[in-house]
Order: C-alpha cells, then structure tokens, then sequence
C-alpha cells in the first residue's frame, strides 16, 4: 500500500472504500472510472464493508474489555467477578401465602401459583389460559416454595385464656385448642386483630396439653420490639412461603452448538431470586427466609431432560442456572445464562469433562418472570389461585410483600462496584492507592505512592516506593514487590516500581 493512501484513520466504510479506491488507481491508473457494477469495485465494496465490520469489532472489543467503559451488562457482571463482586441484578420479593379449605387434608406442590385481582373474575380458581394475558401486563403472581399439606382444623387458632396477650421477643404462646395437625417446621402467623400488625414464625416443637397446646420457635423468629402490648390476637395456620414470579416453559428442547458448550434460547432475561432449600428449611428461622439479598440472589431457570415436554411424568436430569461459571462446582449439573440480545439468551457450559452438559435426551428450558420492587405488593391482595386444588377455598397474604428490588442501571452500577473495590488491599488491587497500599504492607517499605498513566491501550500503574533505612530499590528488592502484587492485580494493568528517592 502506498504511502499516500496508507492511514489508520480510514475504520468506516466510507473512508475504507475511499482508501482502497485510490489504492486501486495509484497501482492502475484510471481505476477510480471504473463503472460501479465492475467486479473491481464490487470487490472493493465488498472488502470496505468487512472492514467496517472488522473495525467495529475492535472497537468494541476495547471499549468491553474495562469496567469503567463497558456498555453492555454481561461484560460489567463479568468484570465484577474478577473484582471478586457481583452484580445487582435485582431480586423477586417474597411473602407468605394463607390458604382455608373444608377439607381434612389437601396437598398443595411447590410452585401452587396464586394471583392478584383480575379483571371479571370473581371466582378463587382460574385456569391457566385464563390467567395468562393478565399476568403478563397487570396481574402480579406469586408462587409457593415448598409443598403444604392444608388441613382444615389449622385454619385459625385462639390464644389461651391463661395467657391472652403476646410479650415481644417471646419464643412461644399457648394455643386454646388441641392441634394435633401443627407439628414441627410449619409456620403460623400471629395478627393483632385491632391495628392488624403480625409476624410469621416457624415452629421448633410442638405439645398438646390437655385442651391446649405449647407451640415454640426458634430465638431468630421471635416476637418483635414493635408488637402491640394489648387487644386481641387471631393465630392463622396453613401458611407457606411464596416469591414473587411466573414460571414459563419453552416448548423447543435447548440445541447445544458445534462445541456443545453453549446454546442460544429465545427467552427474556430470568427474575433473580434468593435460593431455597425446602427440605432444610423446616428446621431453620423463618424471618432469614423472607429476607432478599440482591448480591445472594441467583438466576431463577432450569434445564429439565425429557423426552416428550407434554407427557413425561419426571425429568431425567435437571440442570440449574448460575450467575457465572466459578461459582459450579465440579460434577454439579449448572450454566449461565447470558443476556445476549432482546428476548435472545446464550446457556453457557463449562467446557471440561468434570461438568456434564446435556446428552442425547432433549432438554428442555424453564425460567421465571418477575417484576423487581413491582412485586412488593401490599397485603390480602393475591385472591386466585391458577390450576389448584378445587377443594381450597380461599387464599390470602396476610403480610405485604418485601425485599423485591430492580436491577441495578448499569452506569450506576459501575461506579457500585468500583466504589466497593476502594481499599480493596490486598484481596484486589483496583486503584492505584490500592497497590500503593498493599505494597506499603511490605515490613521493609516505609512509604508508597501510585499514579496511572496509559499507553497502548493498557493502563501502568507507577509506584514510587520509599526504602527503609534510606536504602535503594534494587532489581531483587523490585522483583519481591512484584511477586507480592501479582495475586492482586487487576487483570491487563502493567506494574512499574520505581525509587522514590
């Protein structure tokens, strides 16, 4: 290329095809008359638009590779990782469910859906298709976490004659009845029938005695500072924990890639919501598990392998989503969902035979919606339940909805986690005052400073570093900081020690 026509500023198509043009007709003359529709210059399109593209791709390729420039979501989650942060991205609320039936005992699933008022339905039951429309636009749905056995007698309870009132931080009441259907990890939930305060708690024992019964739980759910010293207490049972959120199944199985590490599903982004145990929580607090931690909270999608979507009484194998792919541990069947466009998502594998991806059985994908802080709802308002037992007959949320929160805007989100990473010594080394700090933590340092500086593309980092005793920073003496700094330091940061003199 002549040196006339060679210039790096030439990225667009425009100015490429400009380029190669008079490229073209330094080397034969009269090329910049050719007719438009010649093989010449549709060549020359032709390379001026994959150049463009080319261009493209660097750019943004530098502009993802730092936190403090990124634009697209899934490179800032990635750079919080490394910073050994993580990313708000927002968590599903929670609350809890109350059902009432004239039954002996009716078994409820996990995932029992139950949602706010529709319009021109009066009834507590709805279908499915019914549903659907209004819970995609204005209908808020919430579902159980846990199976629940609904029984008739626990329904509602008295406080004892012997004791009628409730002390704040008690950790156990008397009922004045004989329940013999309440028995260790259910909940029940105490309202104060005058100014309608109450709490839920889970029960650590349970004793009929005589016409009565002692019911306990554990020191984390006791009674608050705030309860009310007086009135009259209504005691509500057959209660489950429930989140906020609609789980939607894909009906196309996941189609891995060439190198069956990765696959691209047509789905929205999936809620984040904290995780649940449902087999240890009968025996843990429940006040923990109505609390929402955006920085806990994981991915709410699964991976089922089935042979027929519709039919198949039972998964072969379930695989379960995950924020990043250092957090799976070795054997677990995991991925990581990635936004990658609207309503487009890539499941990502990990790529070494200690993880399984799915196999020759069709998988199929399942994720929950959800609504962030639109899902703290105030109480008794969820009145339908979709697709349940006929045999219940009314469900309500005696306690307004909490801990749902929106993800984080990602400009503000930046500076979250940057602000978080200051004085991150010697975990991380963000700043430069960060690896001033951890190499001042050095015995034989008396005192540090850093100062960035860039240069091709990368950022230096200069520490200037006065030696105790007025001694020199010699090469070994640099080459210790060095081997100290390098666990910590940020990845594609270039570290320069100097003498400070």
């Amino acid at each position: 290329m002549t040196a006339a026509a060679s210039t790096y500023l030439a990225r667009d198509y425009a100015s490429m095809r400009r380029l190669l043009i008079a490229e073209l007709e330094a080397a034969v003359p009269g090329a910049a008359d050719l007719p438009v529709a010649s093989i010449e210059m549709t060549l020359i399109e032709a390379m001026a638009y994959i150049g463009d593209y080319l261009s493209y791709a660097q750019d943004a390729a530098a502009t993802e590779a730092y936190l403090q420039t990124c634009r697209q979501r899934l490179s800032a989650a990635r750079h919080a990782v490394l910073l050994g942060k993580r990313l708000n991205e927002g968590c599903c609320a929670r609350t809890l469910l109350q059902f009432d039936t004239g039954a002996d005992a009716v078994e409820l699933p996990a995932g029992t859906q139950a949602l706010s008022r529709l319009a021109g339905h009066d009834a507590v039951h709805v279908g499915a298709a019914d549903a659907a429309g209004d819970v995609a636009h204005a209908a808020t749905g919430f579902s159980t976490l846990h199976p629940l056995t609904v029984r008739r007698e626990n329904a509602r309870f008295s406080l004892s004659d012997a004791c009628p009132t409730l002390l704040a931080g008690a950790c156990h009441a008397m009922l004045d009845a004989r329940a013999k259907g309440l028995g260790r990890g259910d909940i029940l939930l105490f309202r104060h029938v005058e100014s309608g305060w109450a709490q839920g708690v889970r029960l650590s024992s349970v004793h009929v005695e005589g016409d009565e019964t002692r019911v306990e739980w554990l020191p984390a759910d006791a009674l608050a500072p705030a309860i009310p010293t007086s009135g009259h207490w209504q005691v509500l049972g057959n209660i489950a924990v429930a989140e906020e959120g609609t789980a939607v199944e894909l009906a196309e199985p996941v189609v891995l890639d060439r190198c069956g590490t990765a696959a691209l599903v047509r789905a929205p982004a999936p809620a984040f919501a904290m995780p649940f145990d449902s087999d240890r929580a009968k025996g843990l607090p429940l006040a923990p598990q109505l609390a929402c931690d955006p920085d806990m909270a994981e991915p709410v999608m699964w991976l089922d392998e089935q042979w027929d979507r519709q039919h198949a009484a039972w998964p072969f194998a379930r695989w379960s989503a995950r924020r990043d792919l250092l957090s799976i541990a070795p054997g677990t069947r995991a991925f990581v969902p990635e936004v990658i466009g609207d309503d487009l998502l890539r499941l990502r594998f990990a790529d070494d035979p200690a993880h399984p991806v799915p196999g020759d059985v069709p998988a199929y994908a399942t994720y929950r919606s959800g609504k962030g802080a639109r899902g703290n709802i105030a109480a008794n308002t969820l009145v339908h339940l979709v697709d349940a037992d006929q045999r219940i007959r009314q469900v309500s949320n005696p306690l307004p909805a909490s801990g749902g929160c929106d993800a984080e805007p990602l400009v503000t989100a930046r500076r979250t986690i940057l602000s978080r990473c200051e004085g991150a010594a010697p975990g991380r080394c963000v700043t430069p005052a960060d690896y001033a700090a951890l190499v001042a933590r050095h015995e034989d340092v008396a005192g540090a400073s850093g100062a960035p500086t860039f240069a091709n593309g990368l950022r230096r980092i200069d520490i200037s570093v006065r030696r105790g005793a007025g001694r020199s920073v010699d090469a070994d003496f640099r080459r210790a900081l060095l081997d100290l700094i390098a666990p910590a330091c940020l990845l594609g940061d270039v570290v320069h020690i100097g003498d400070a003199g």
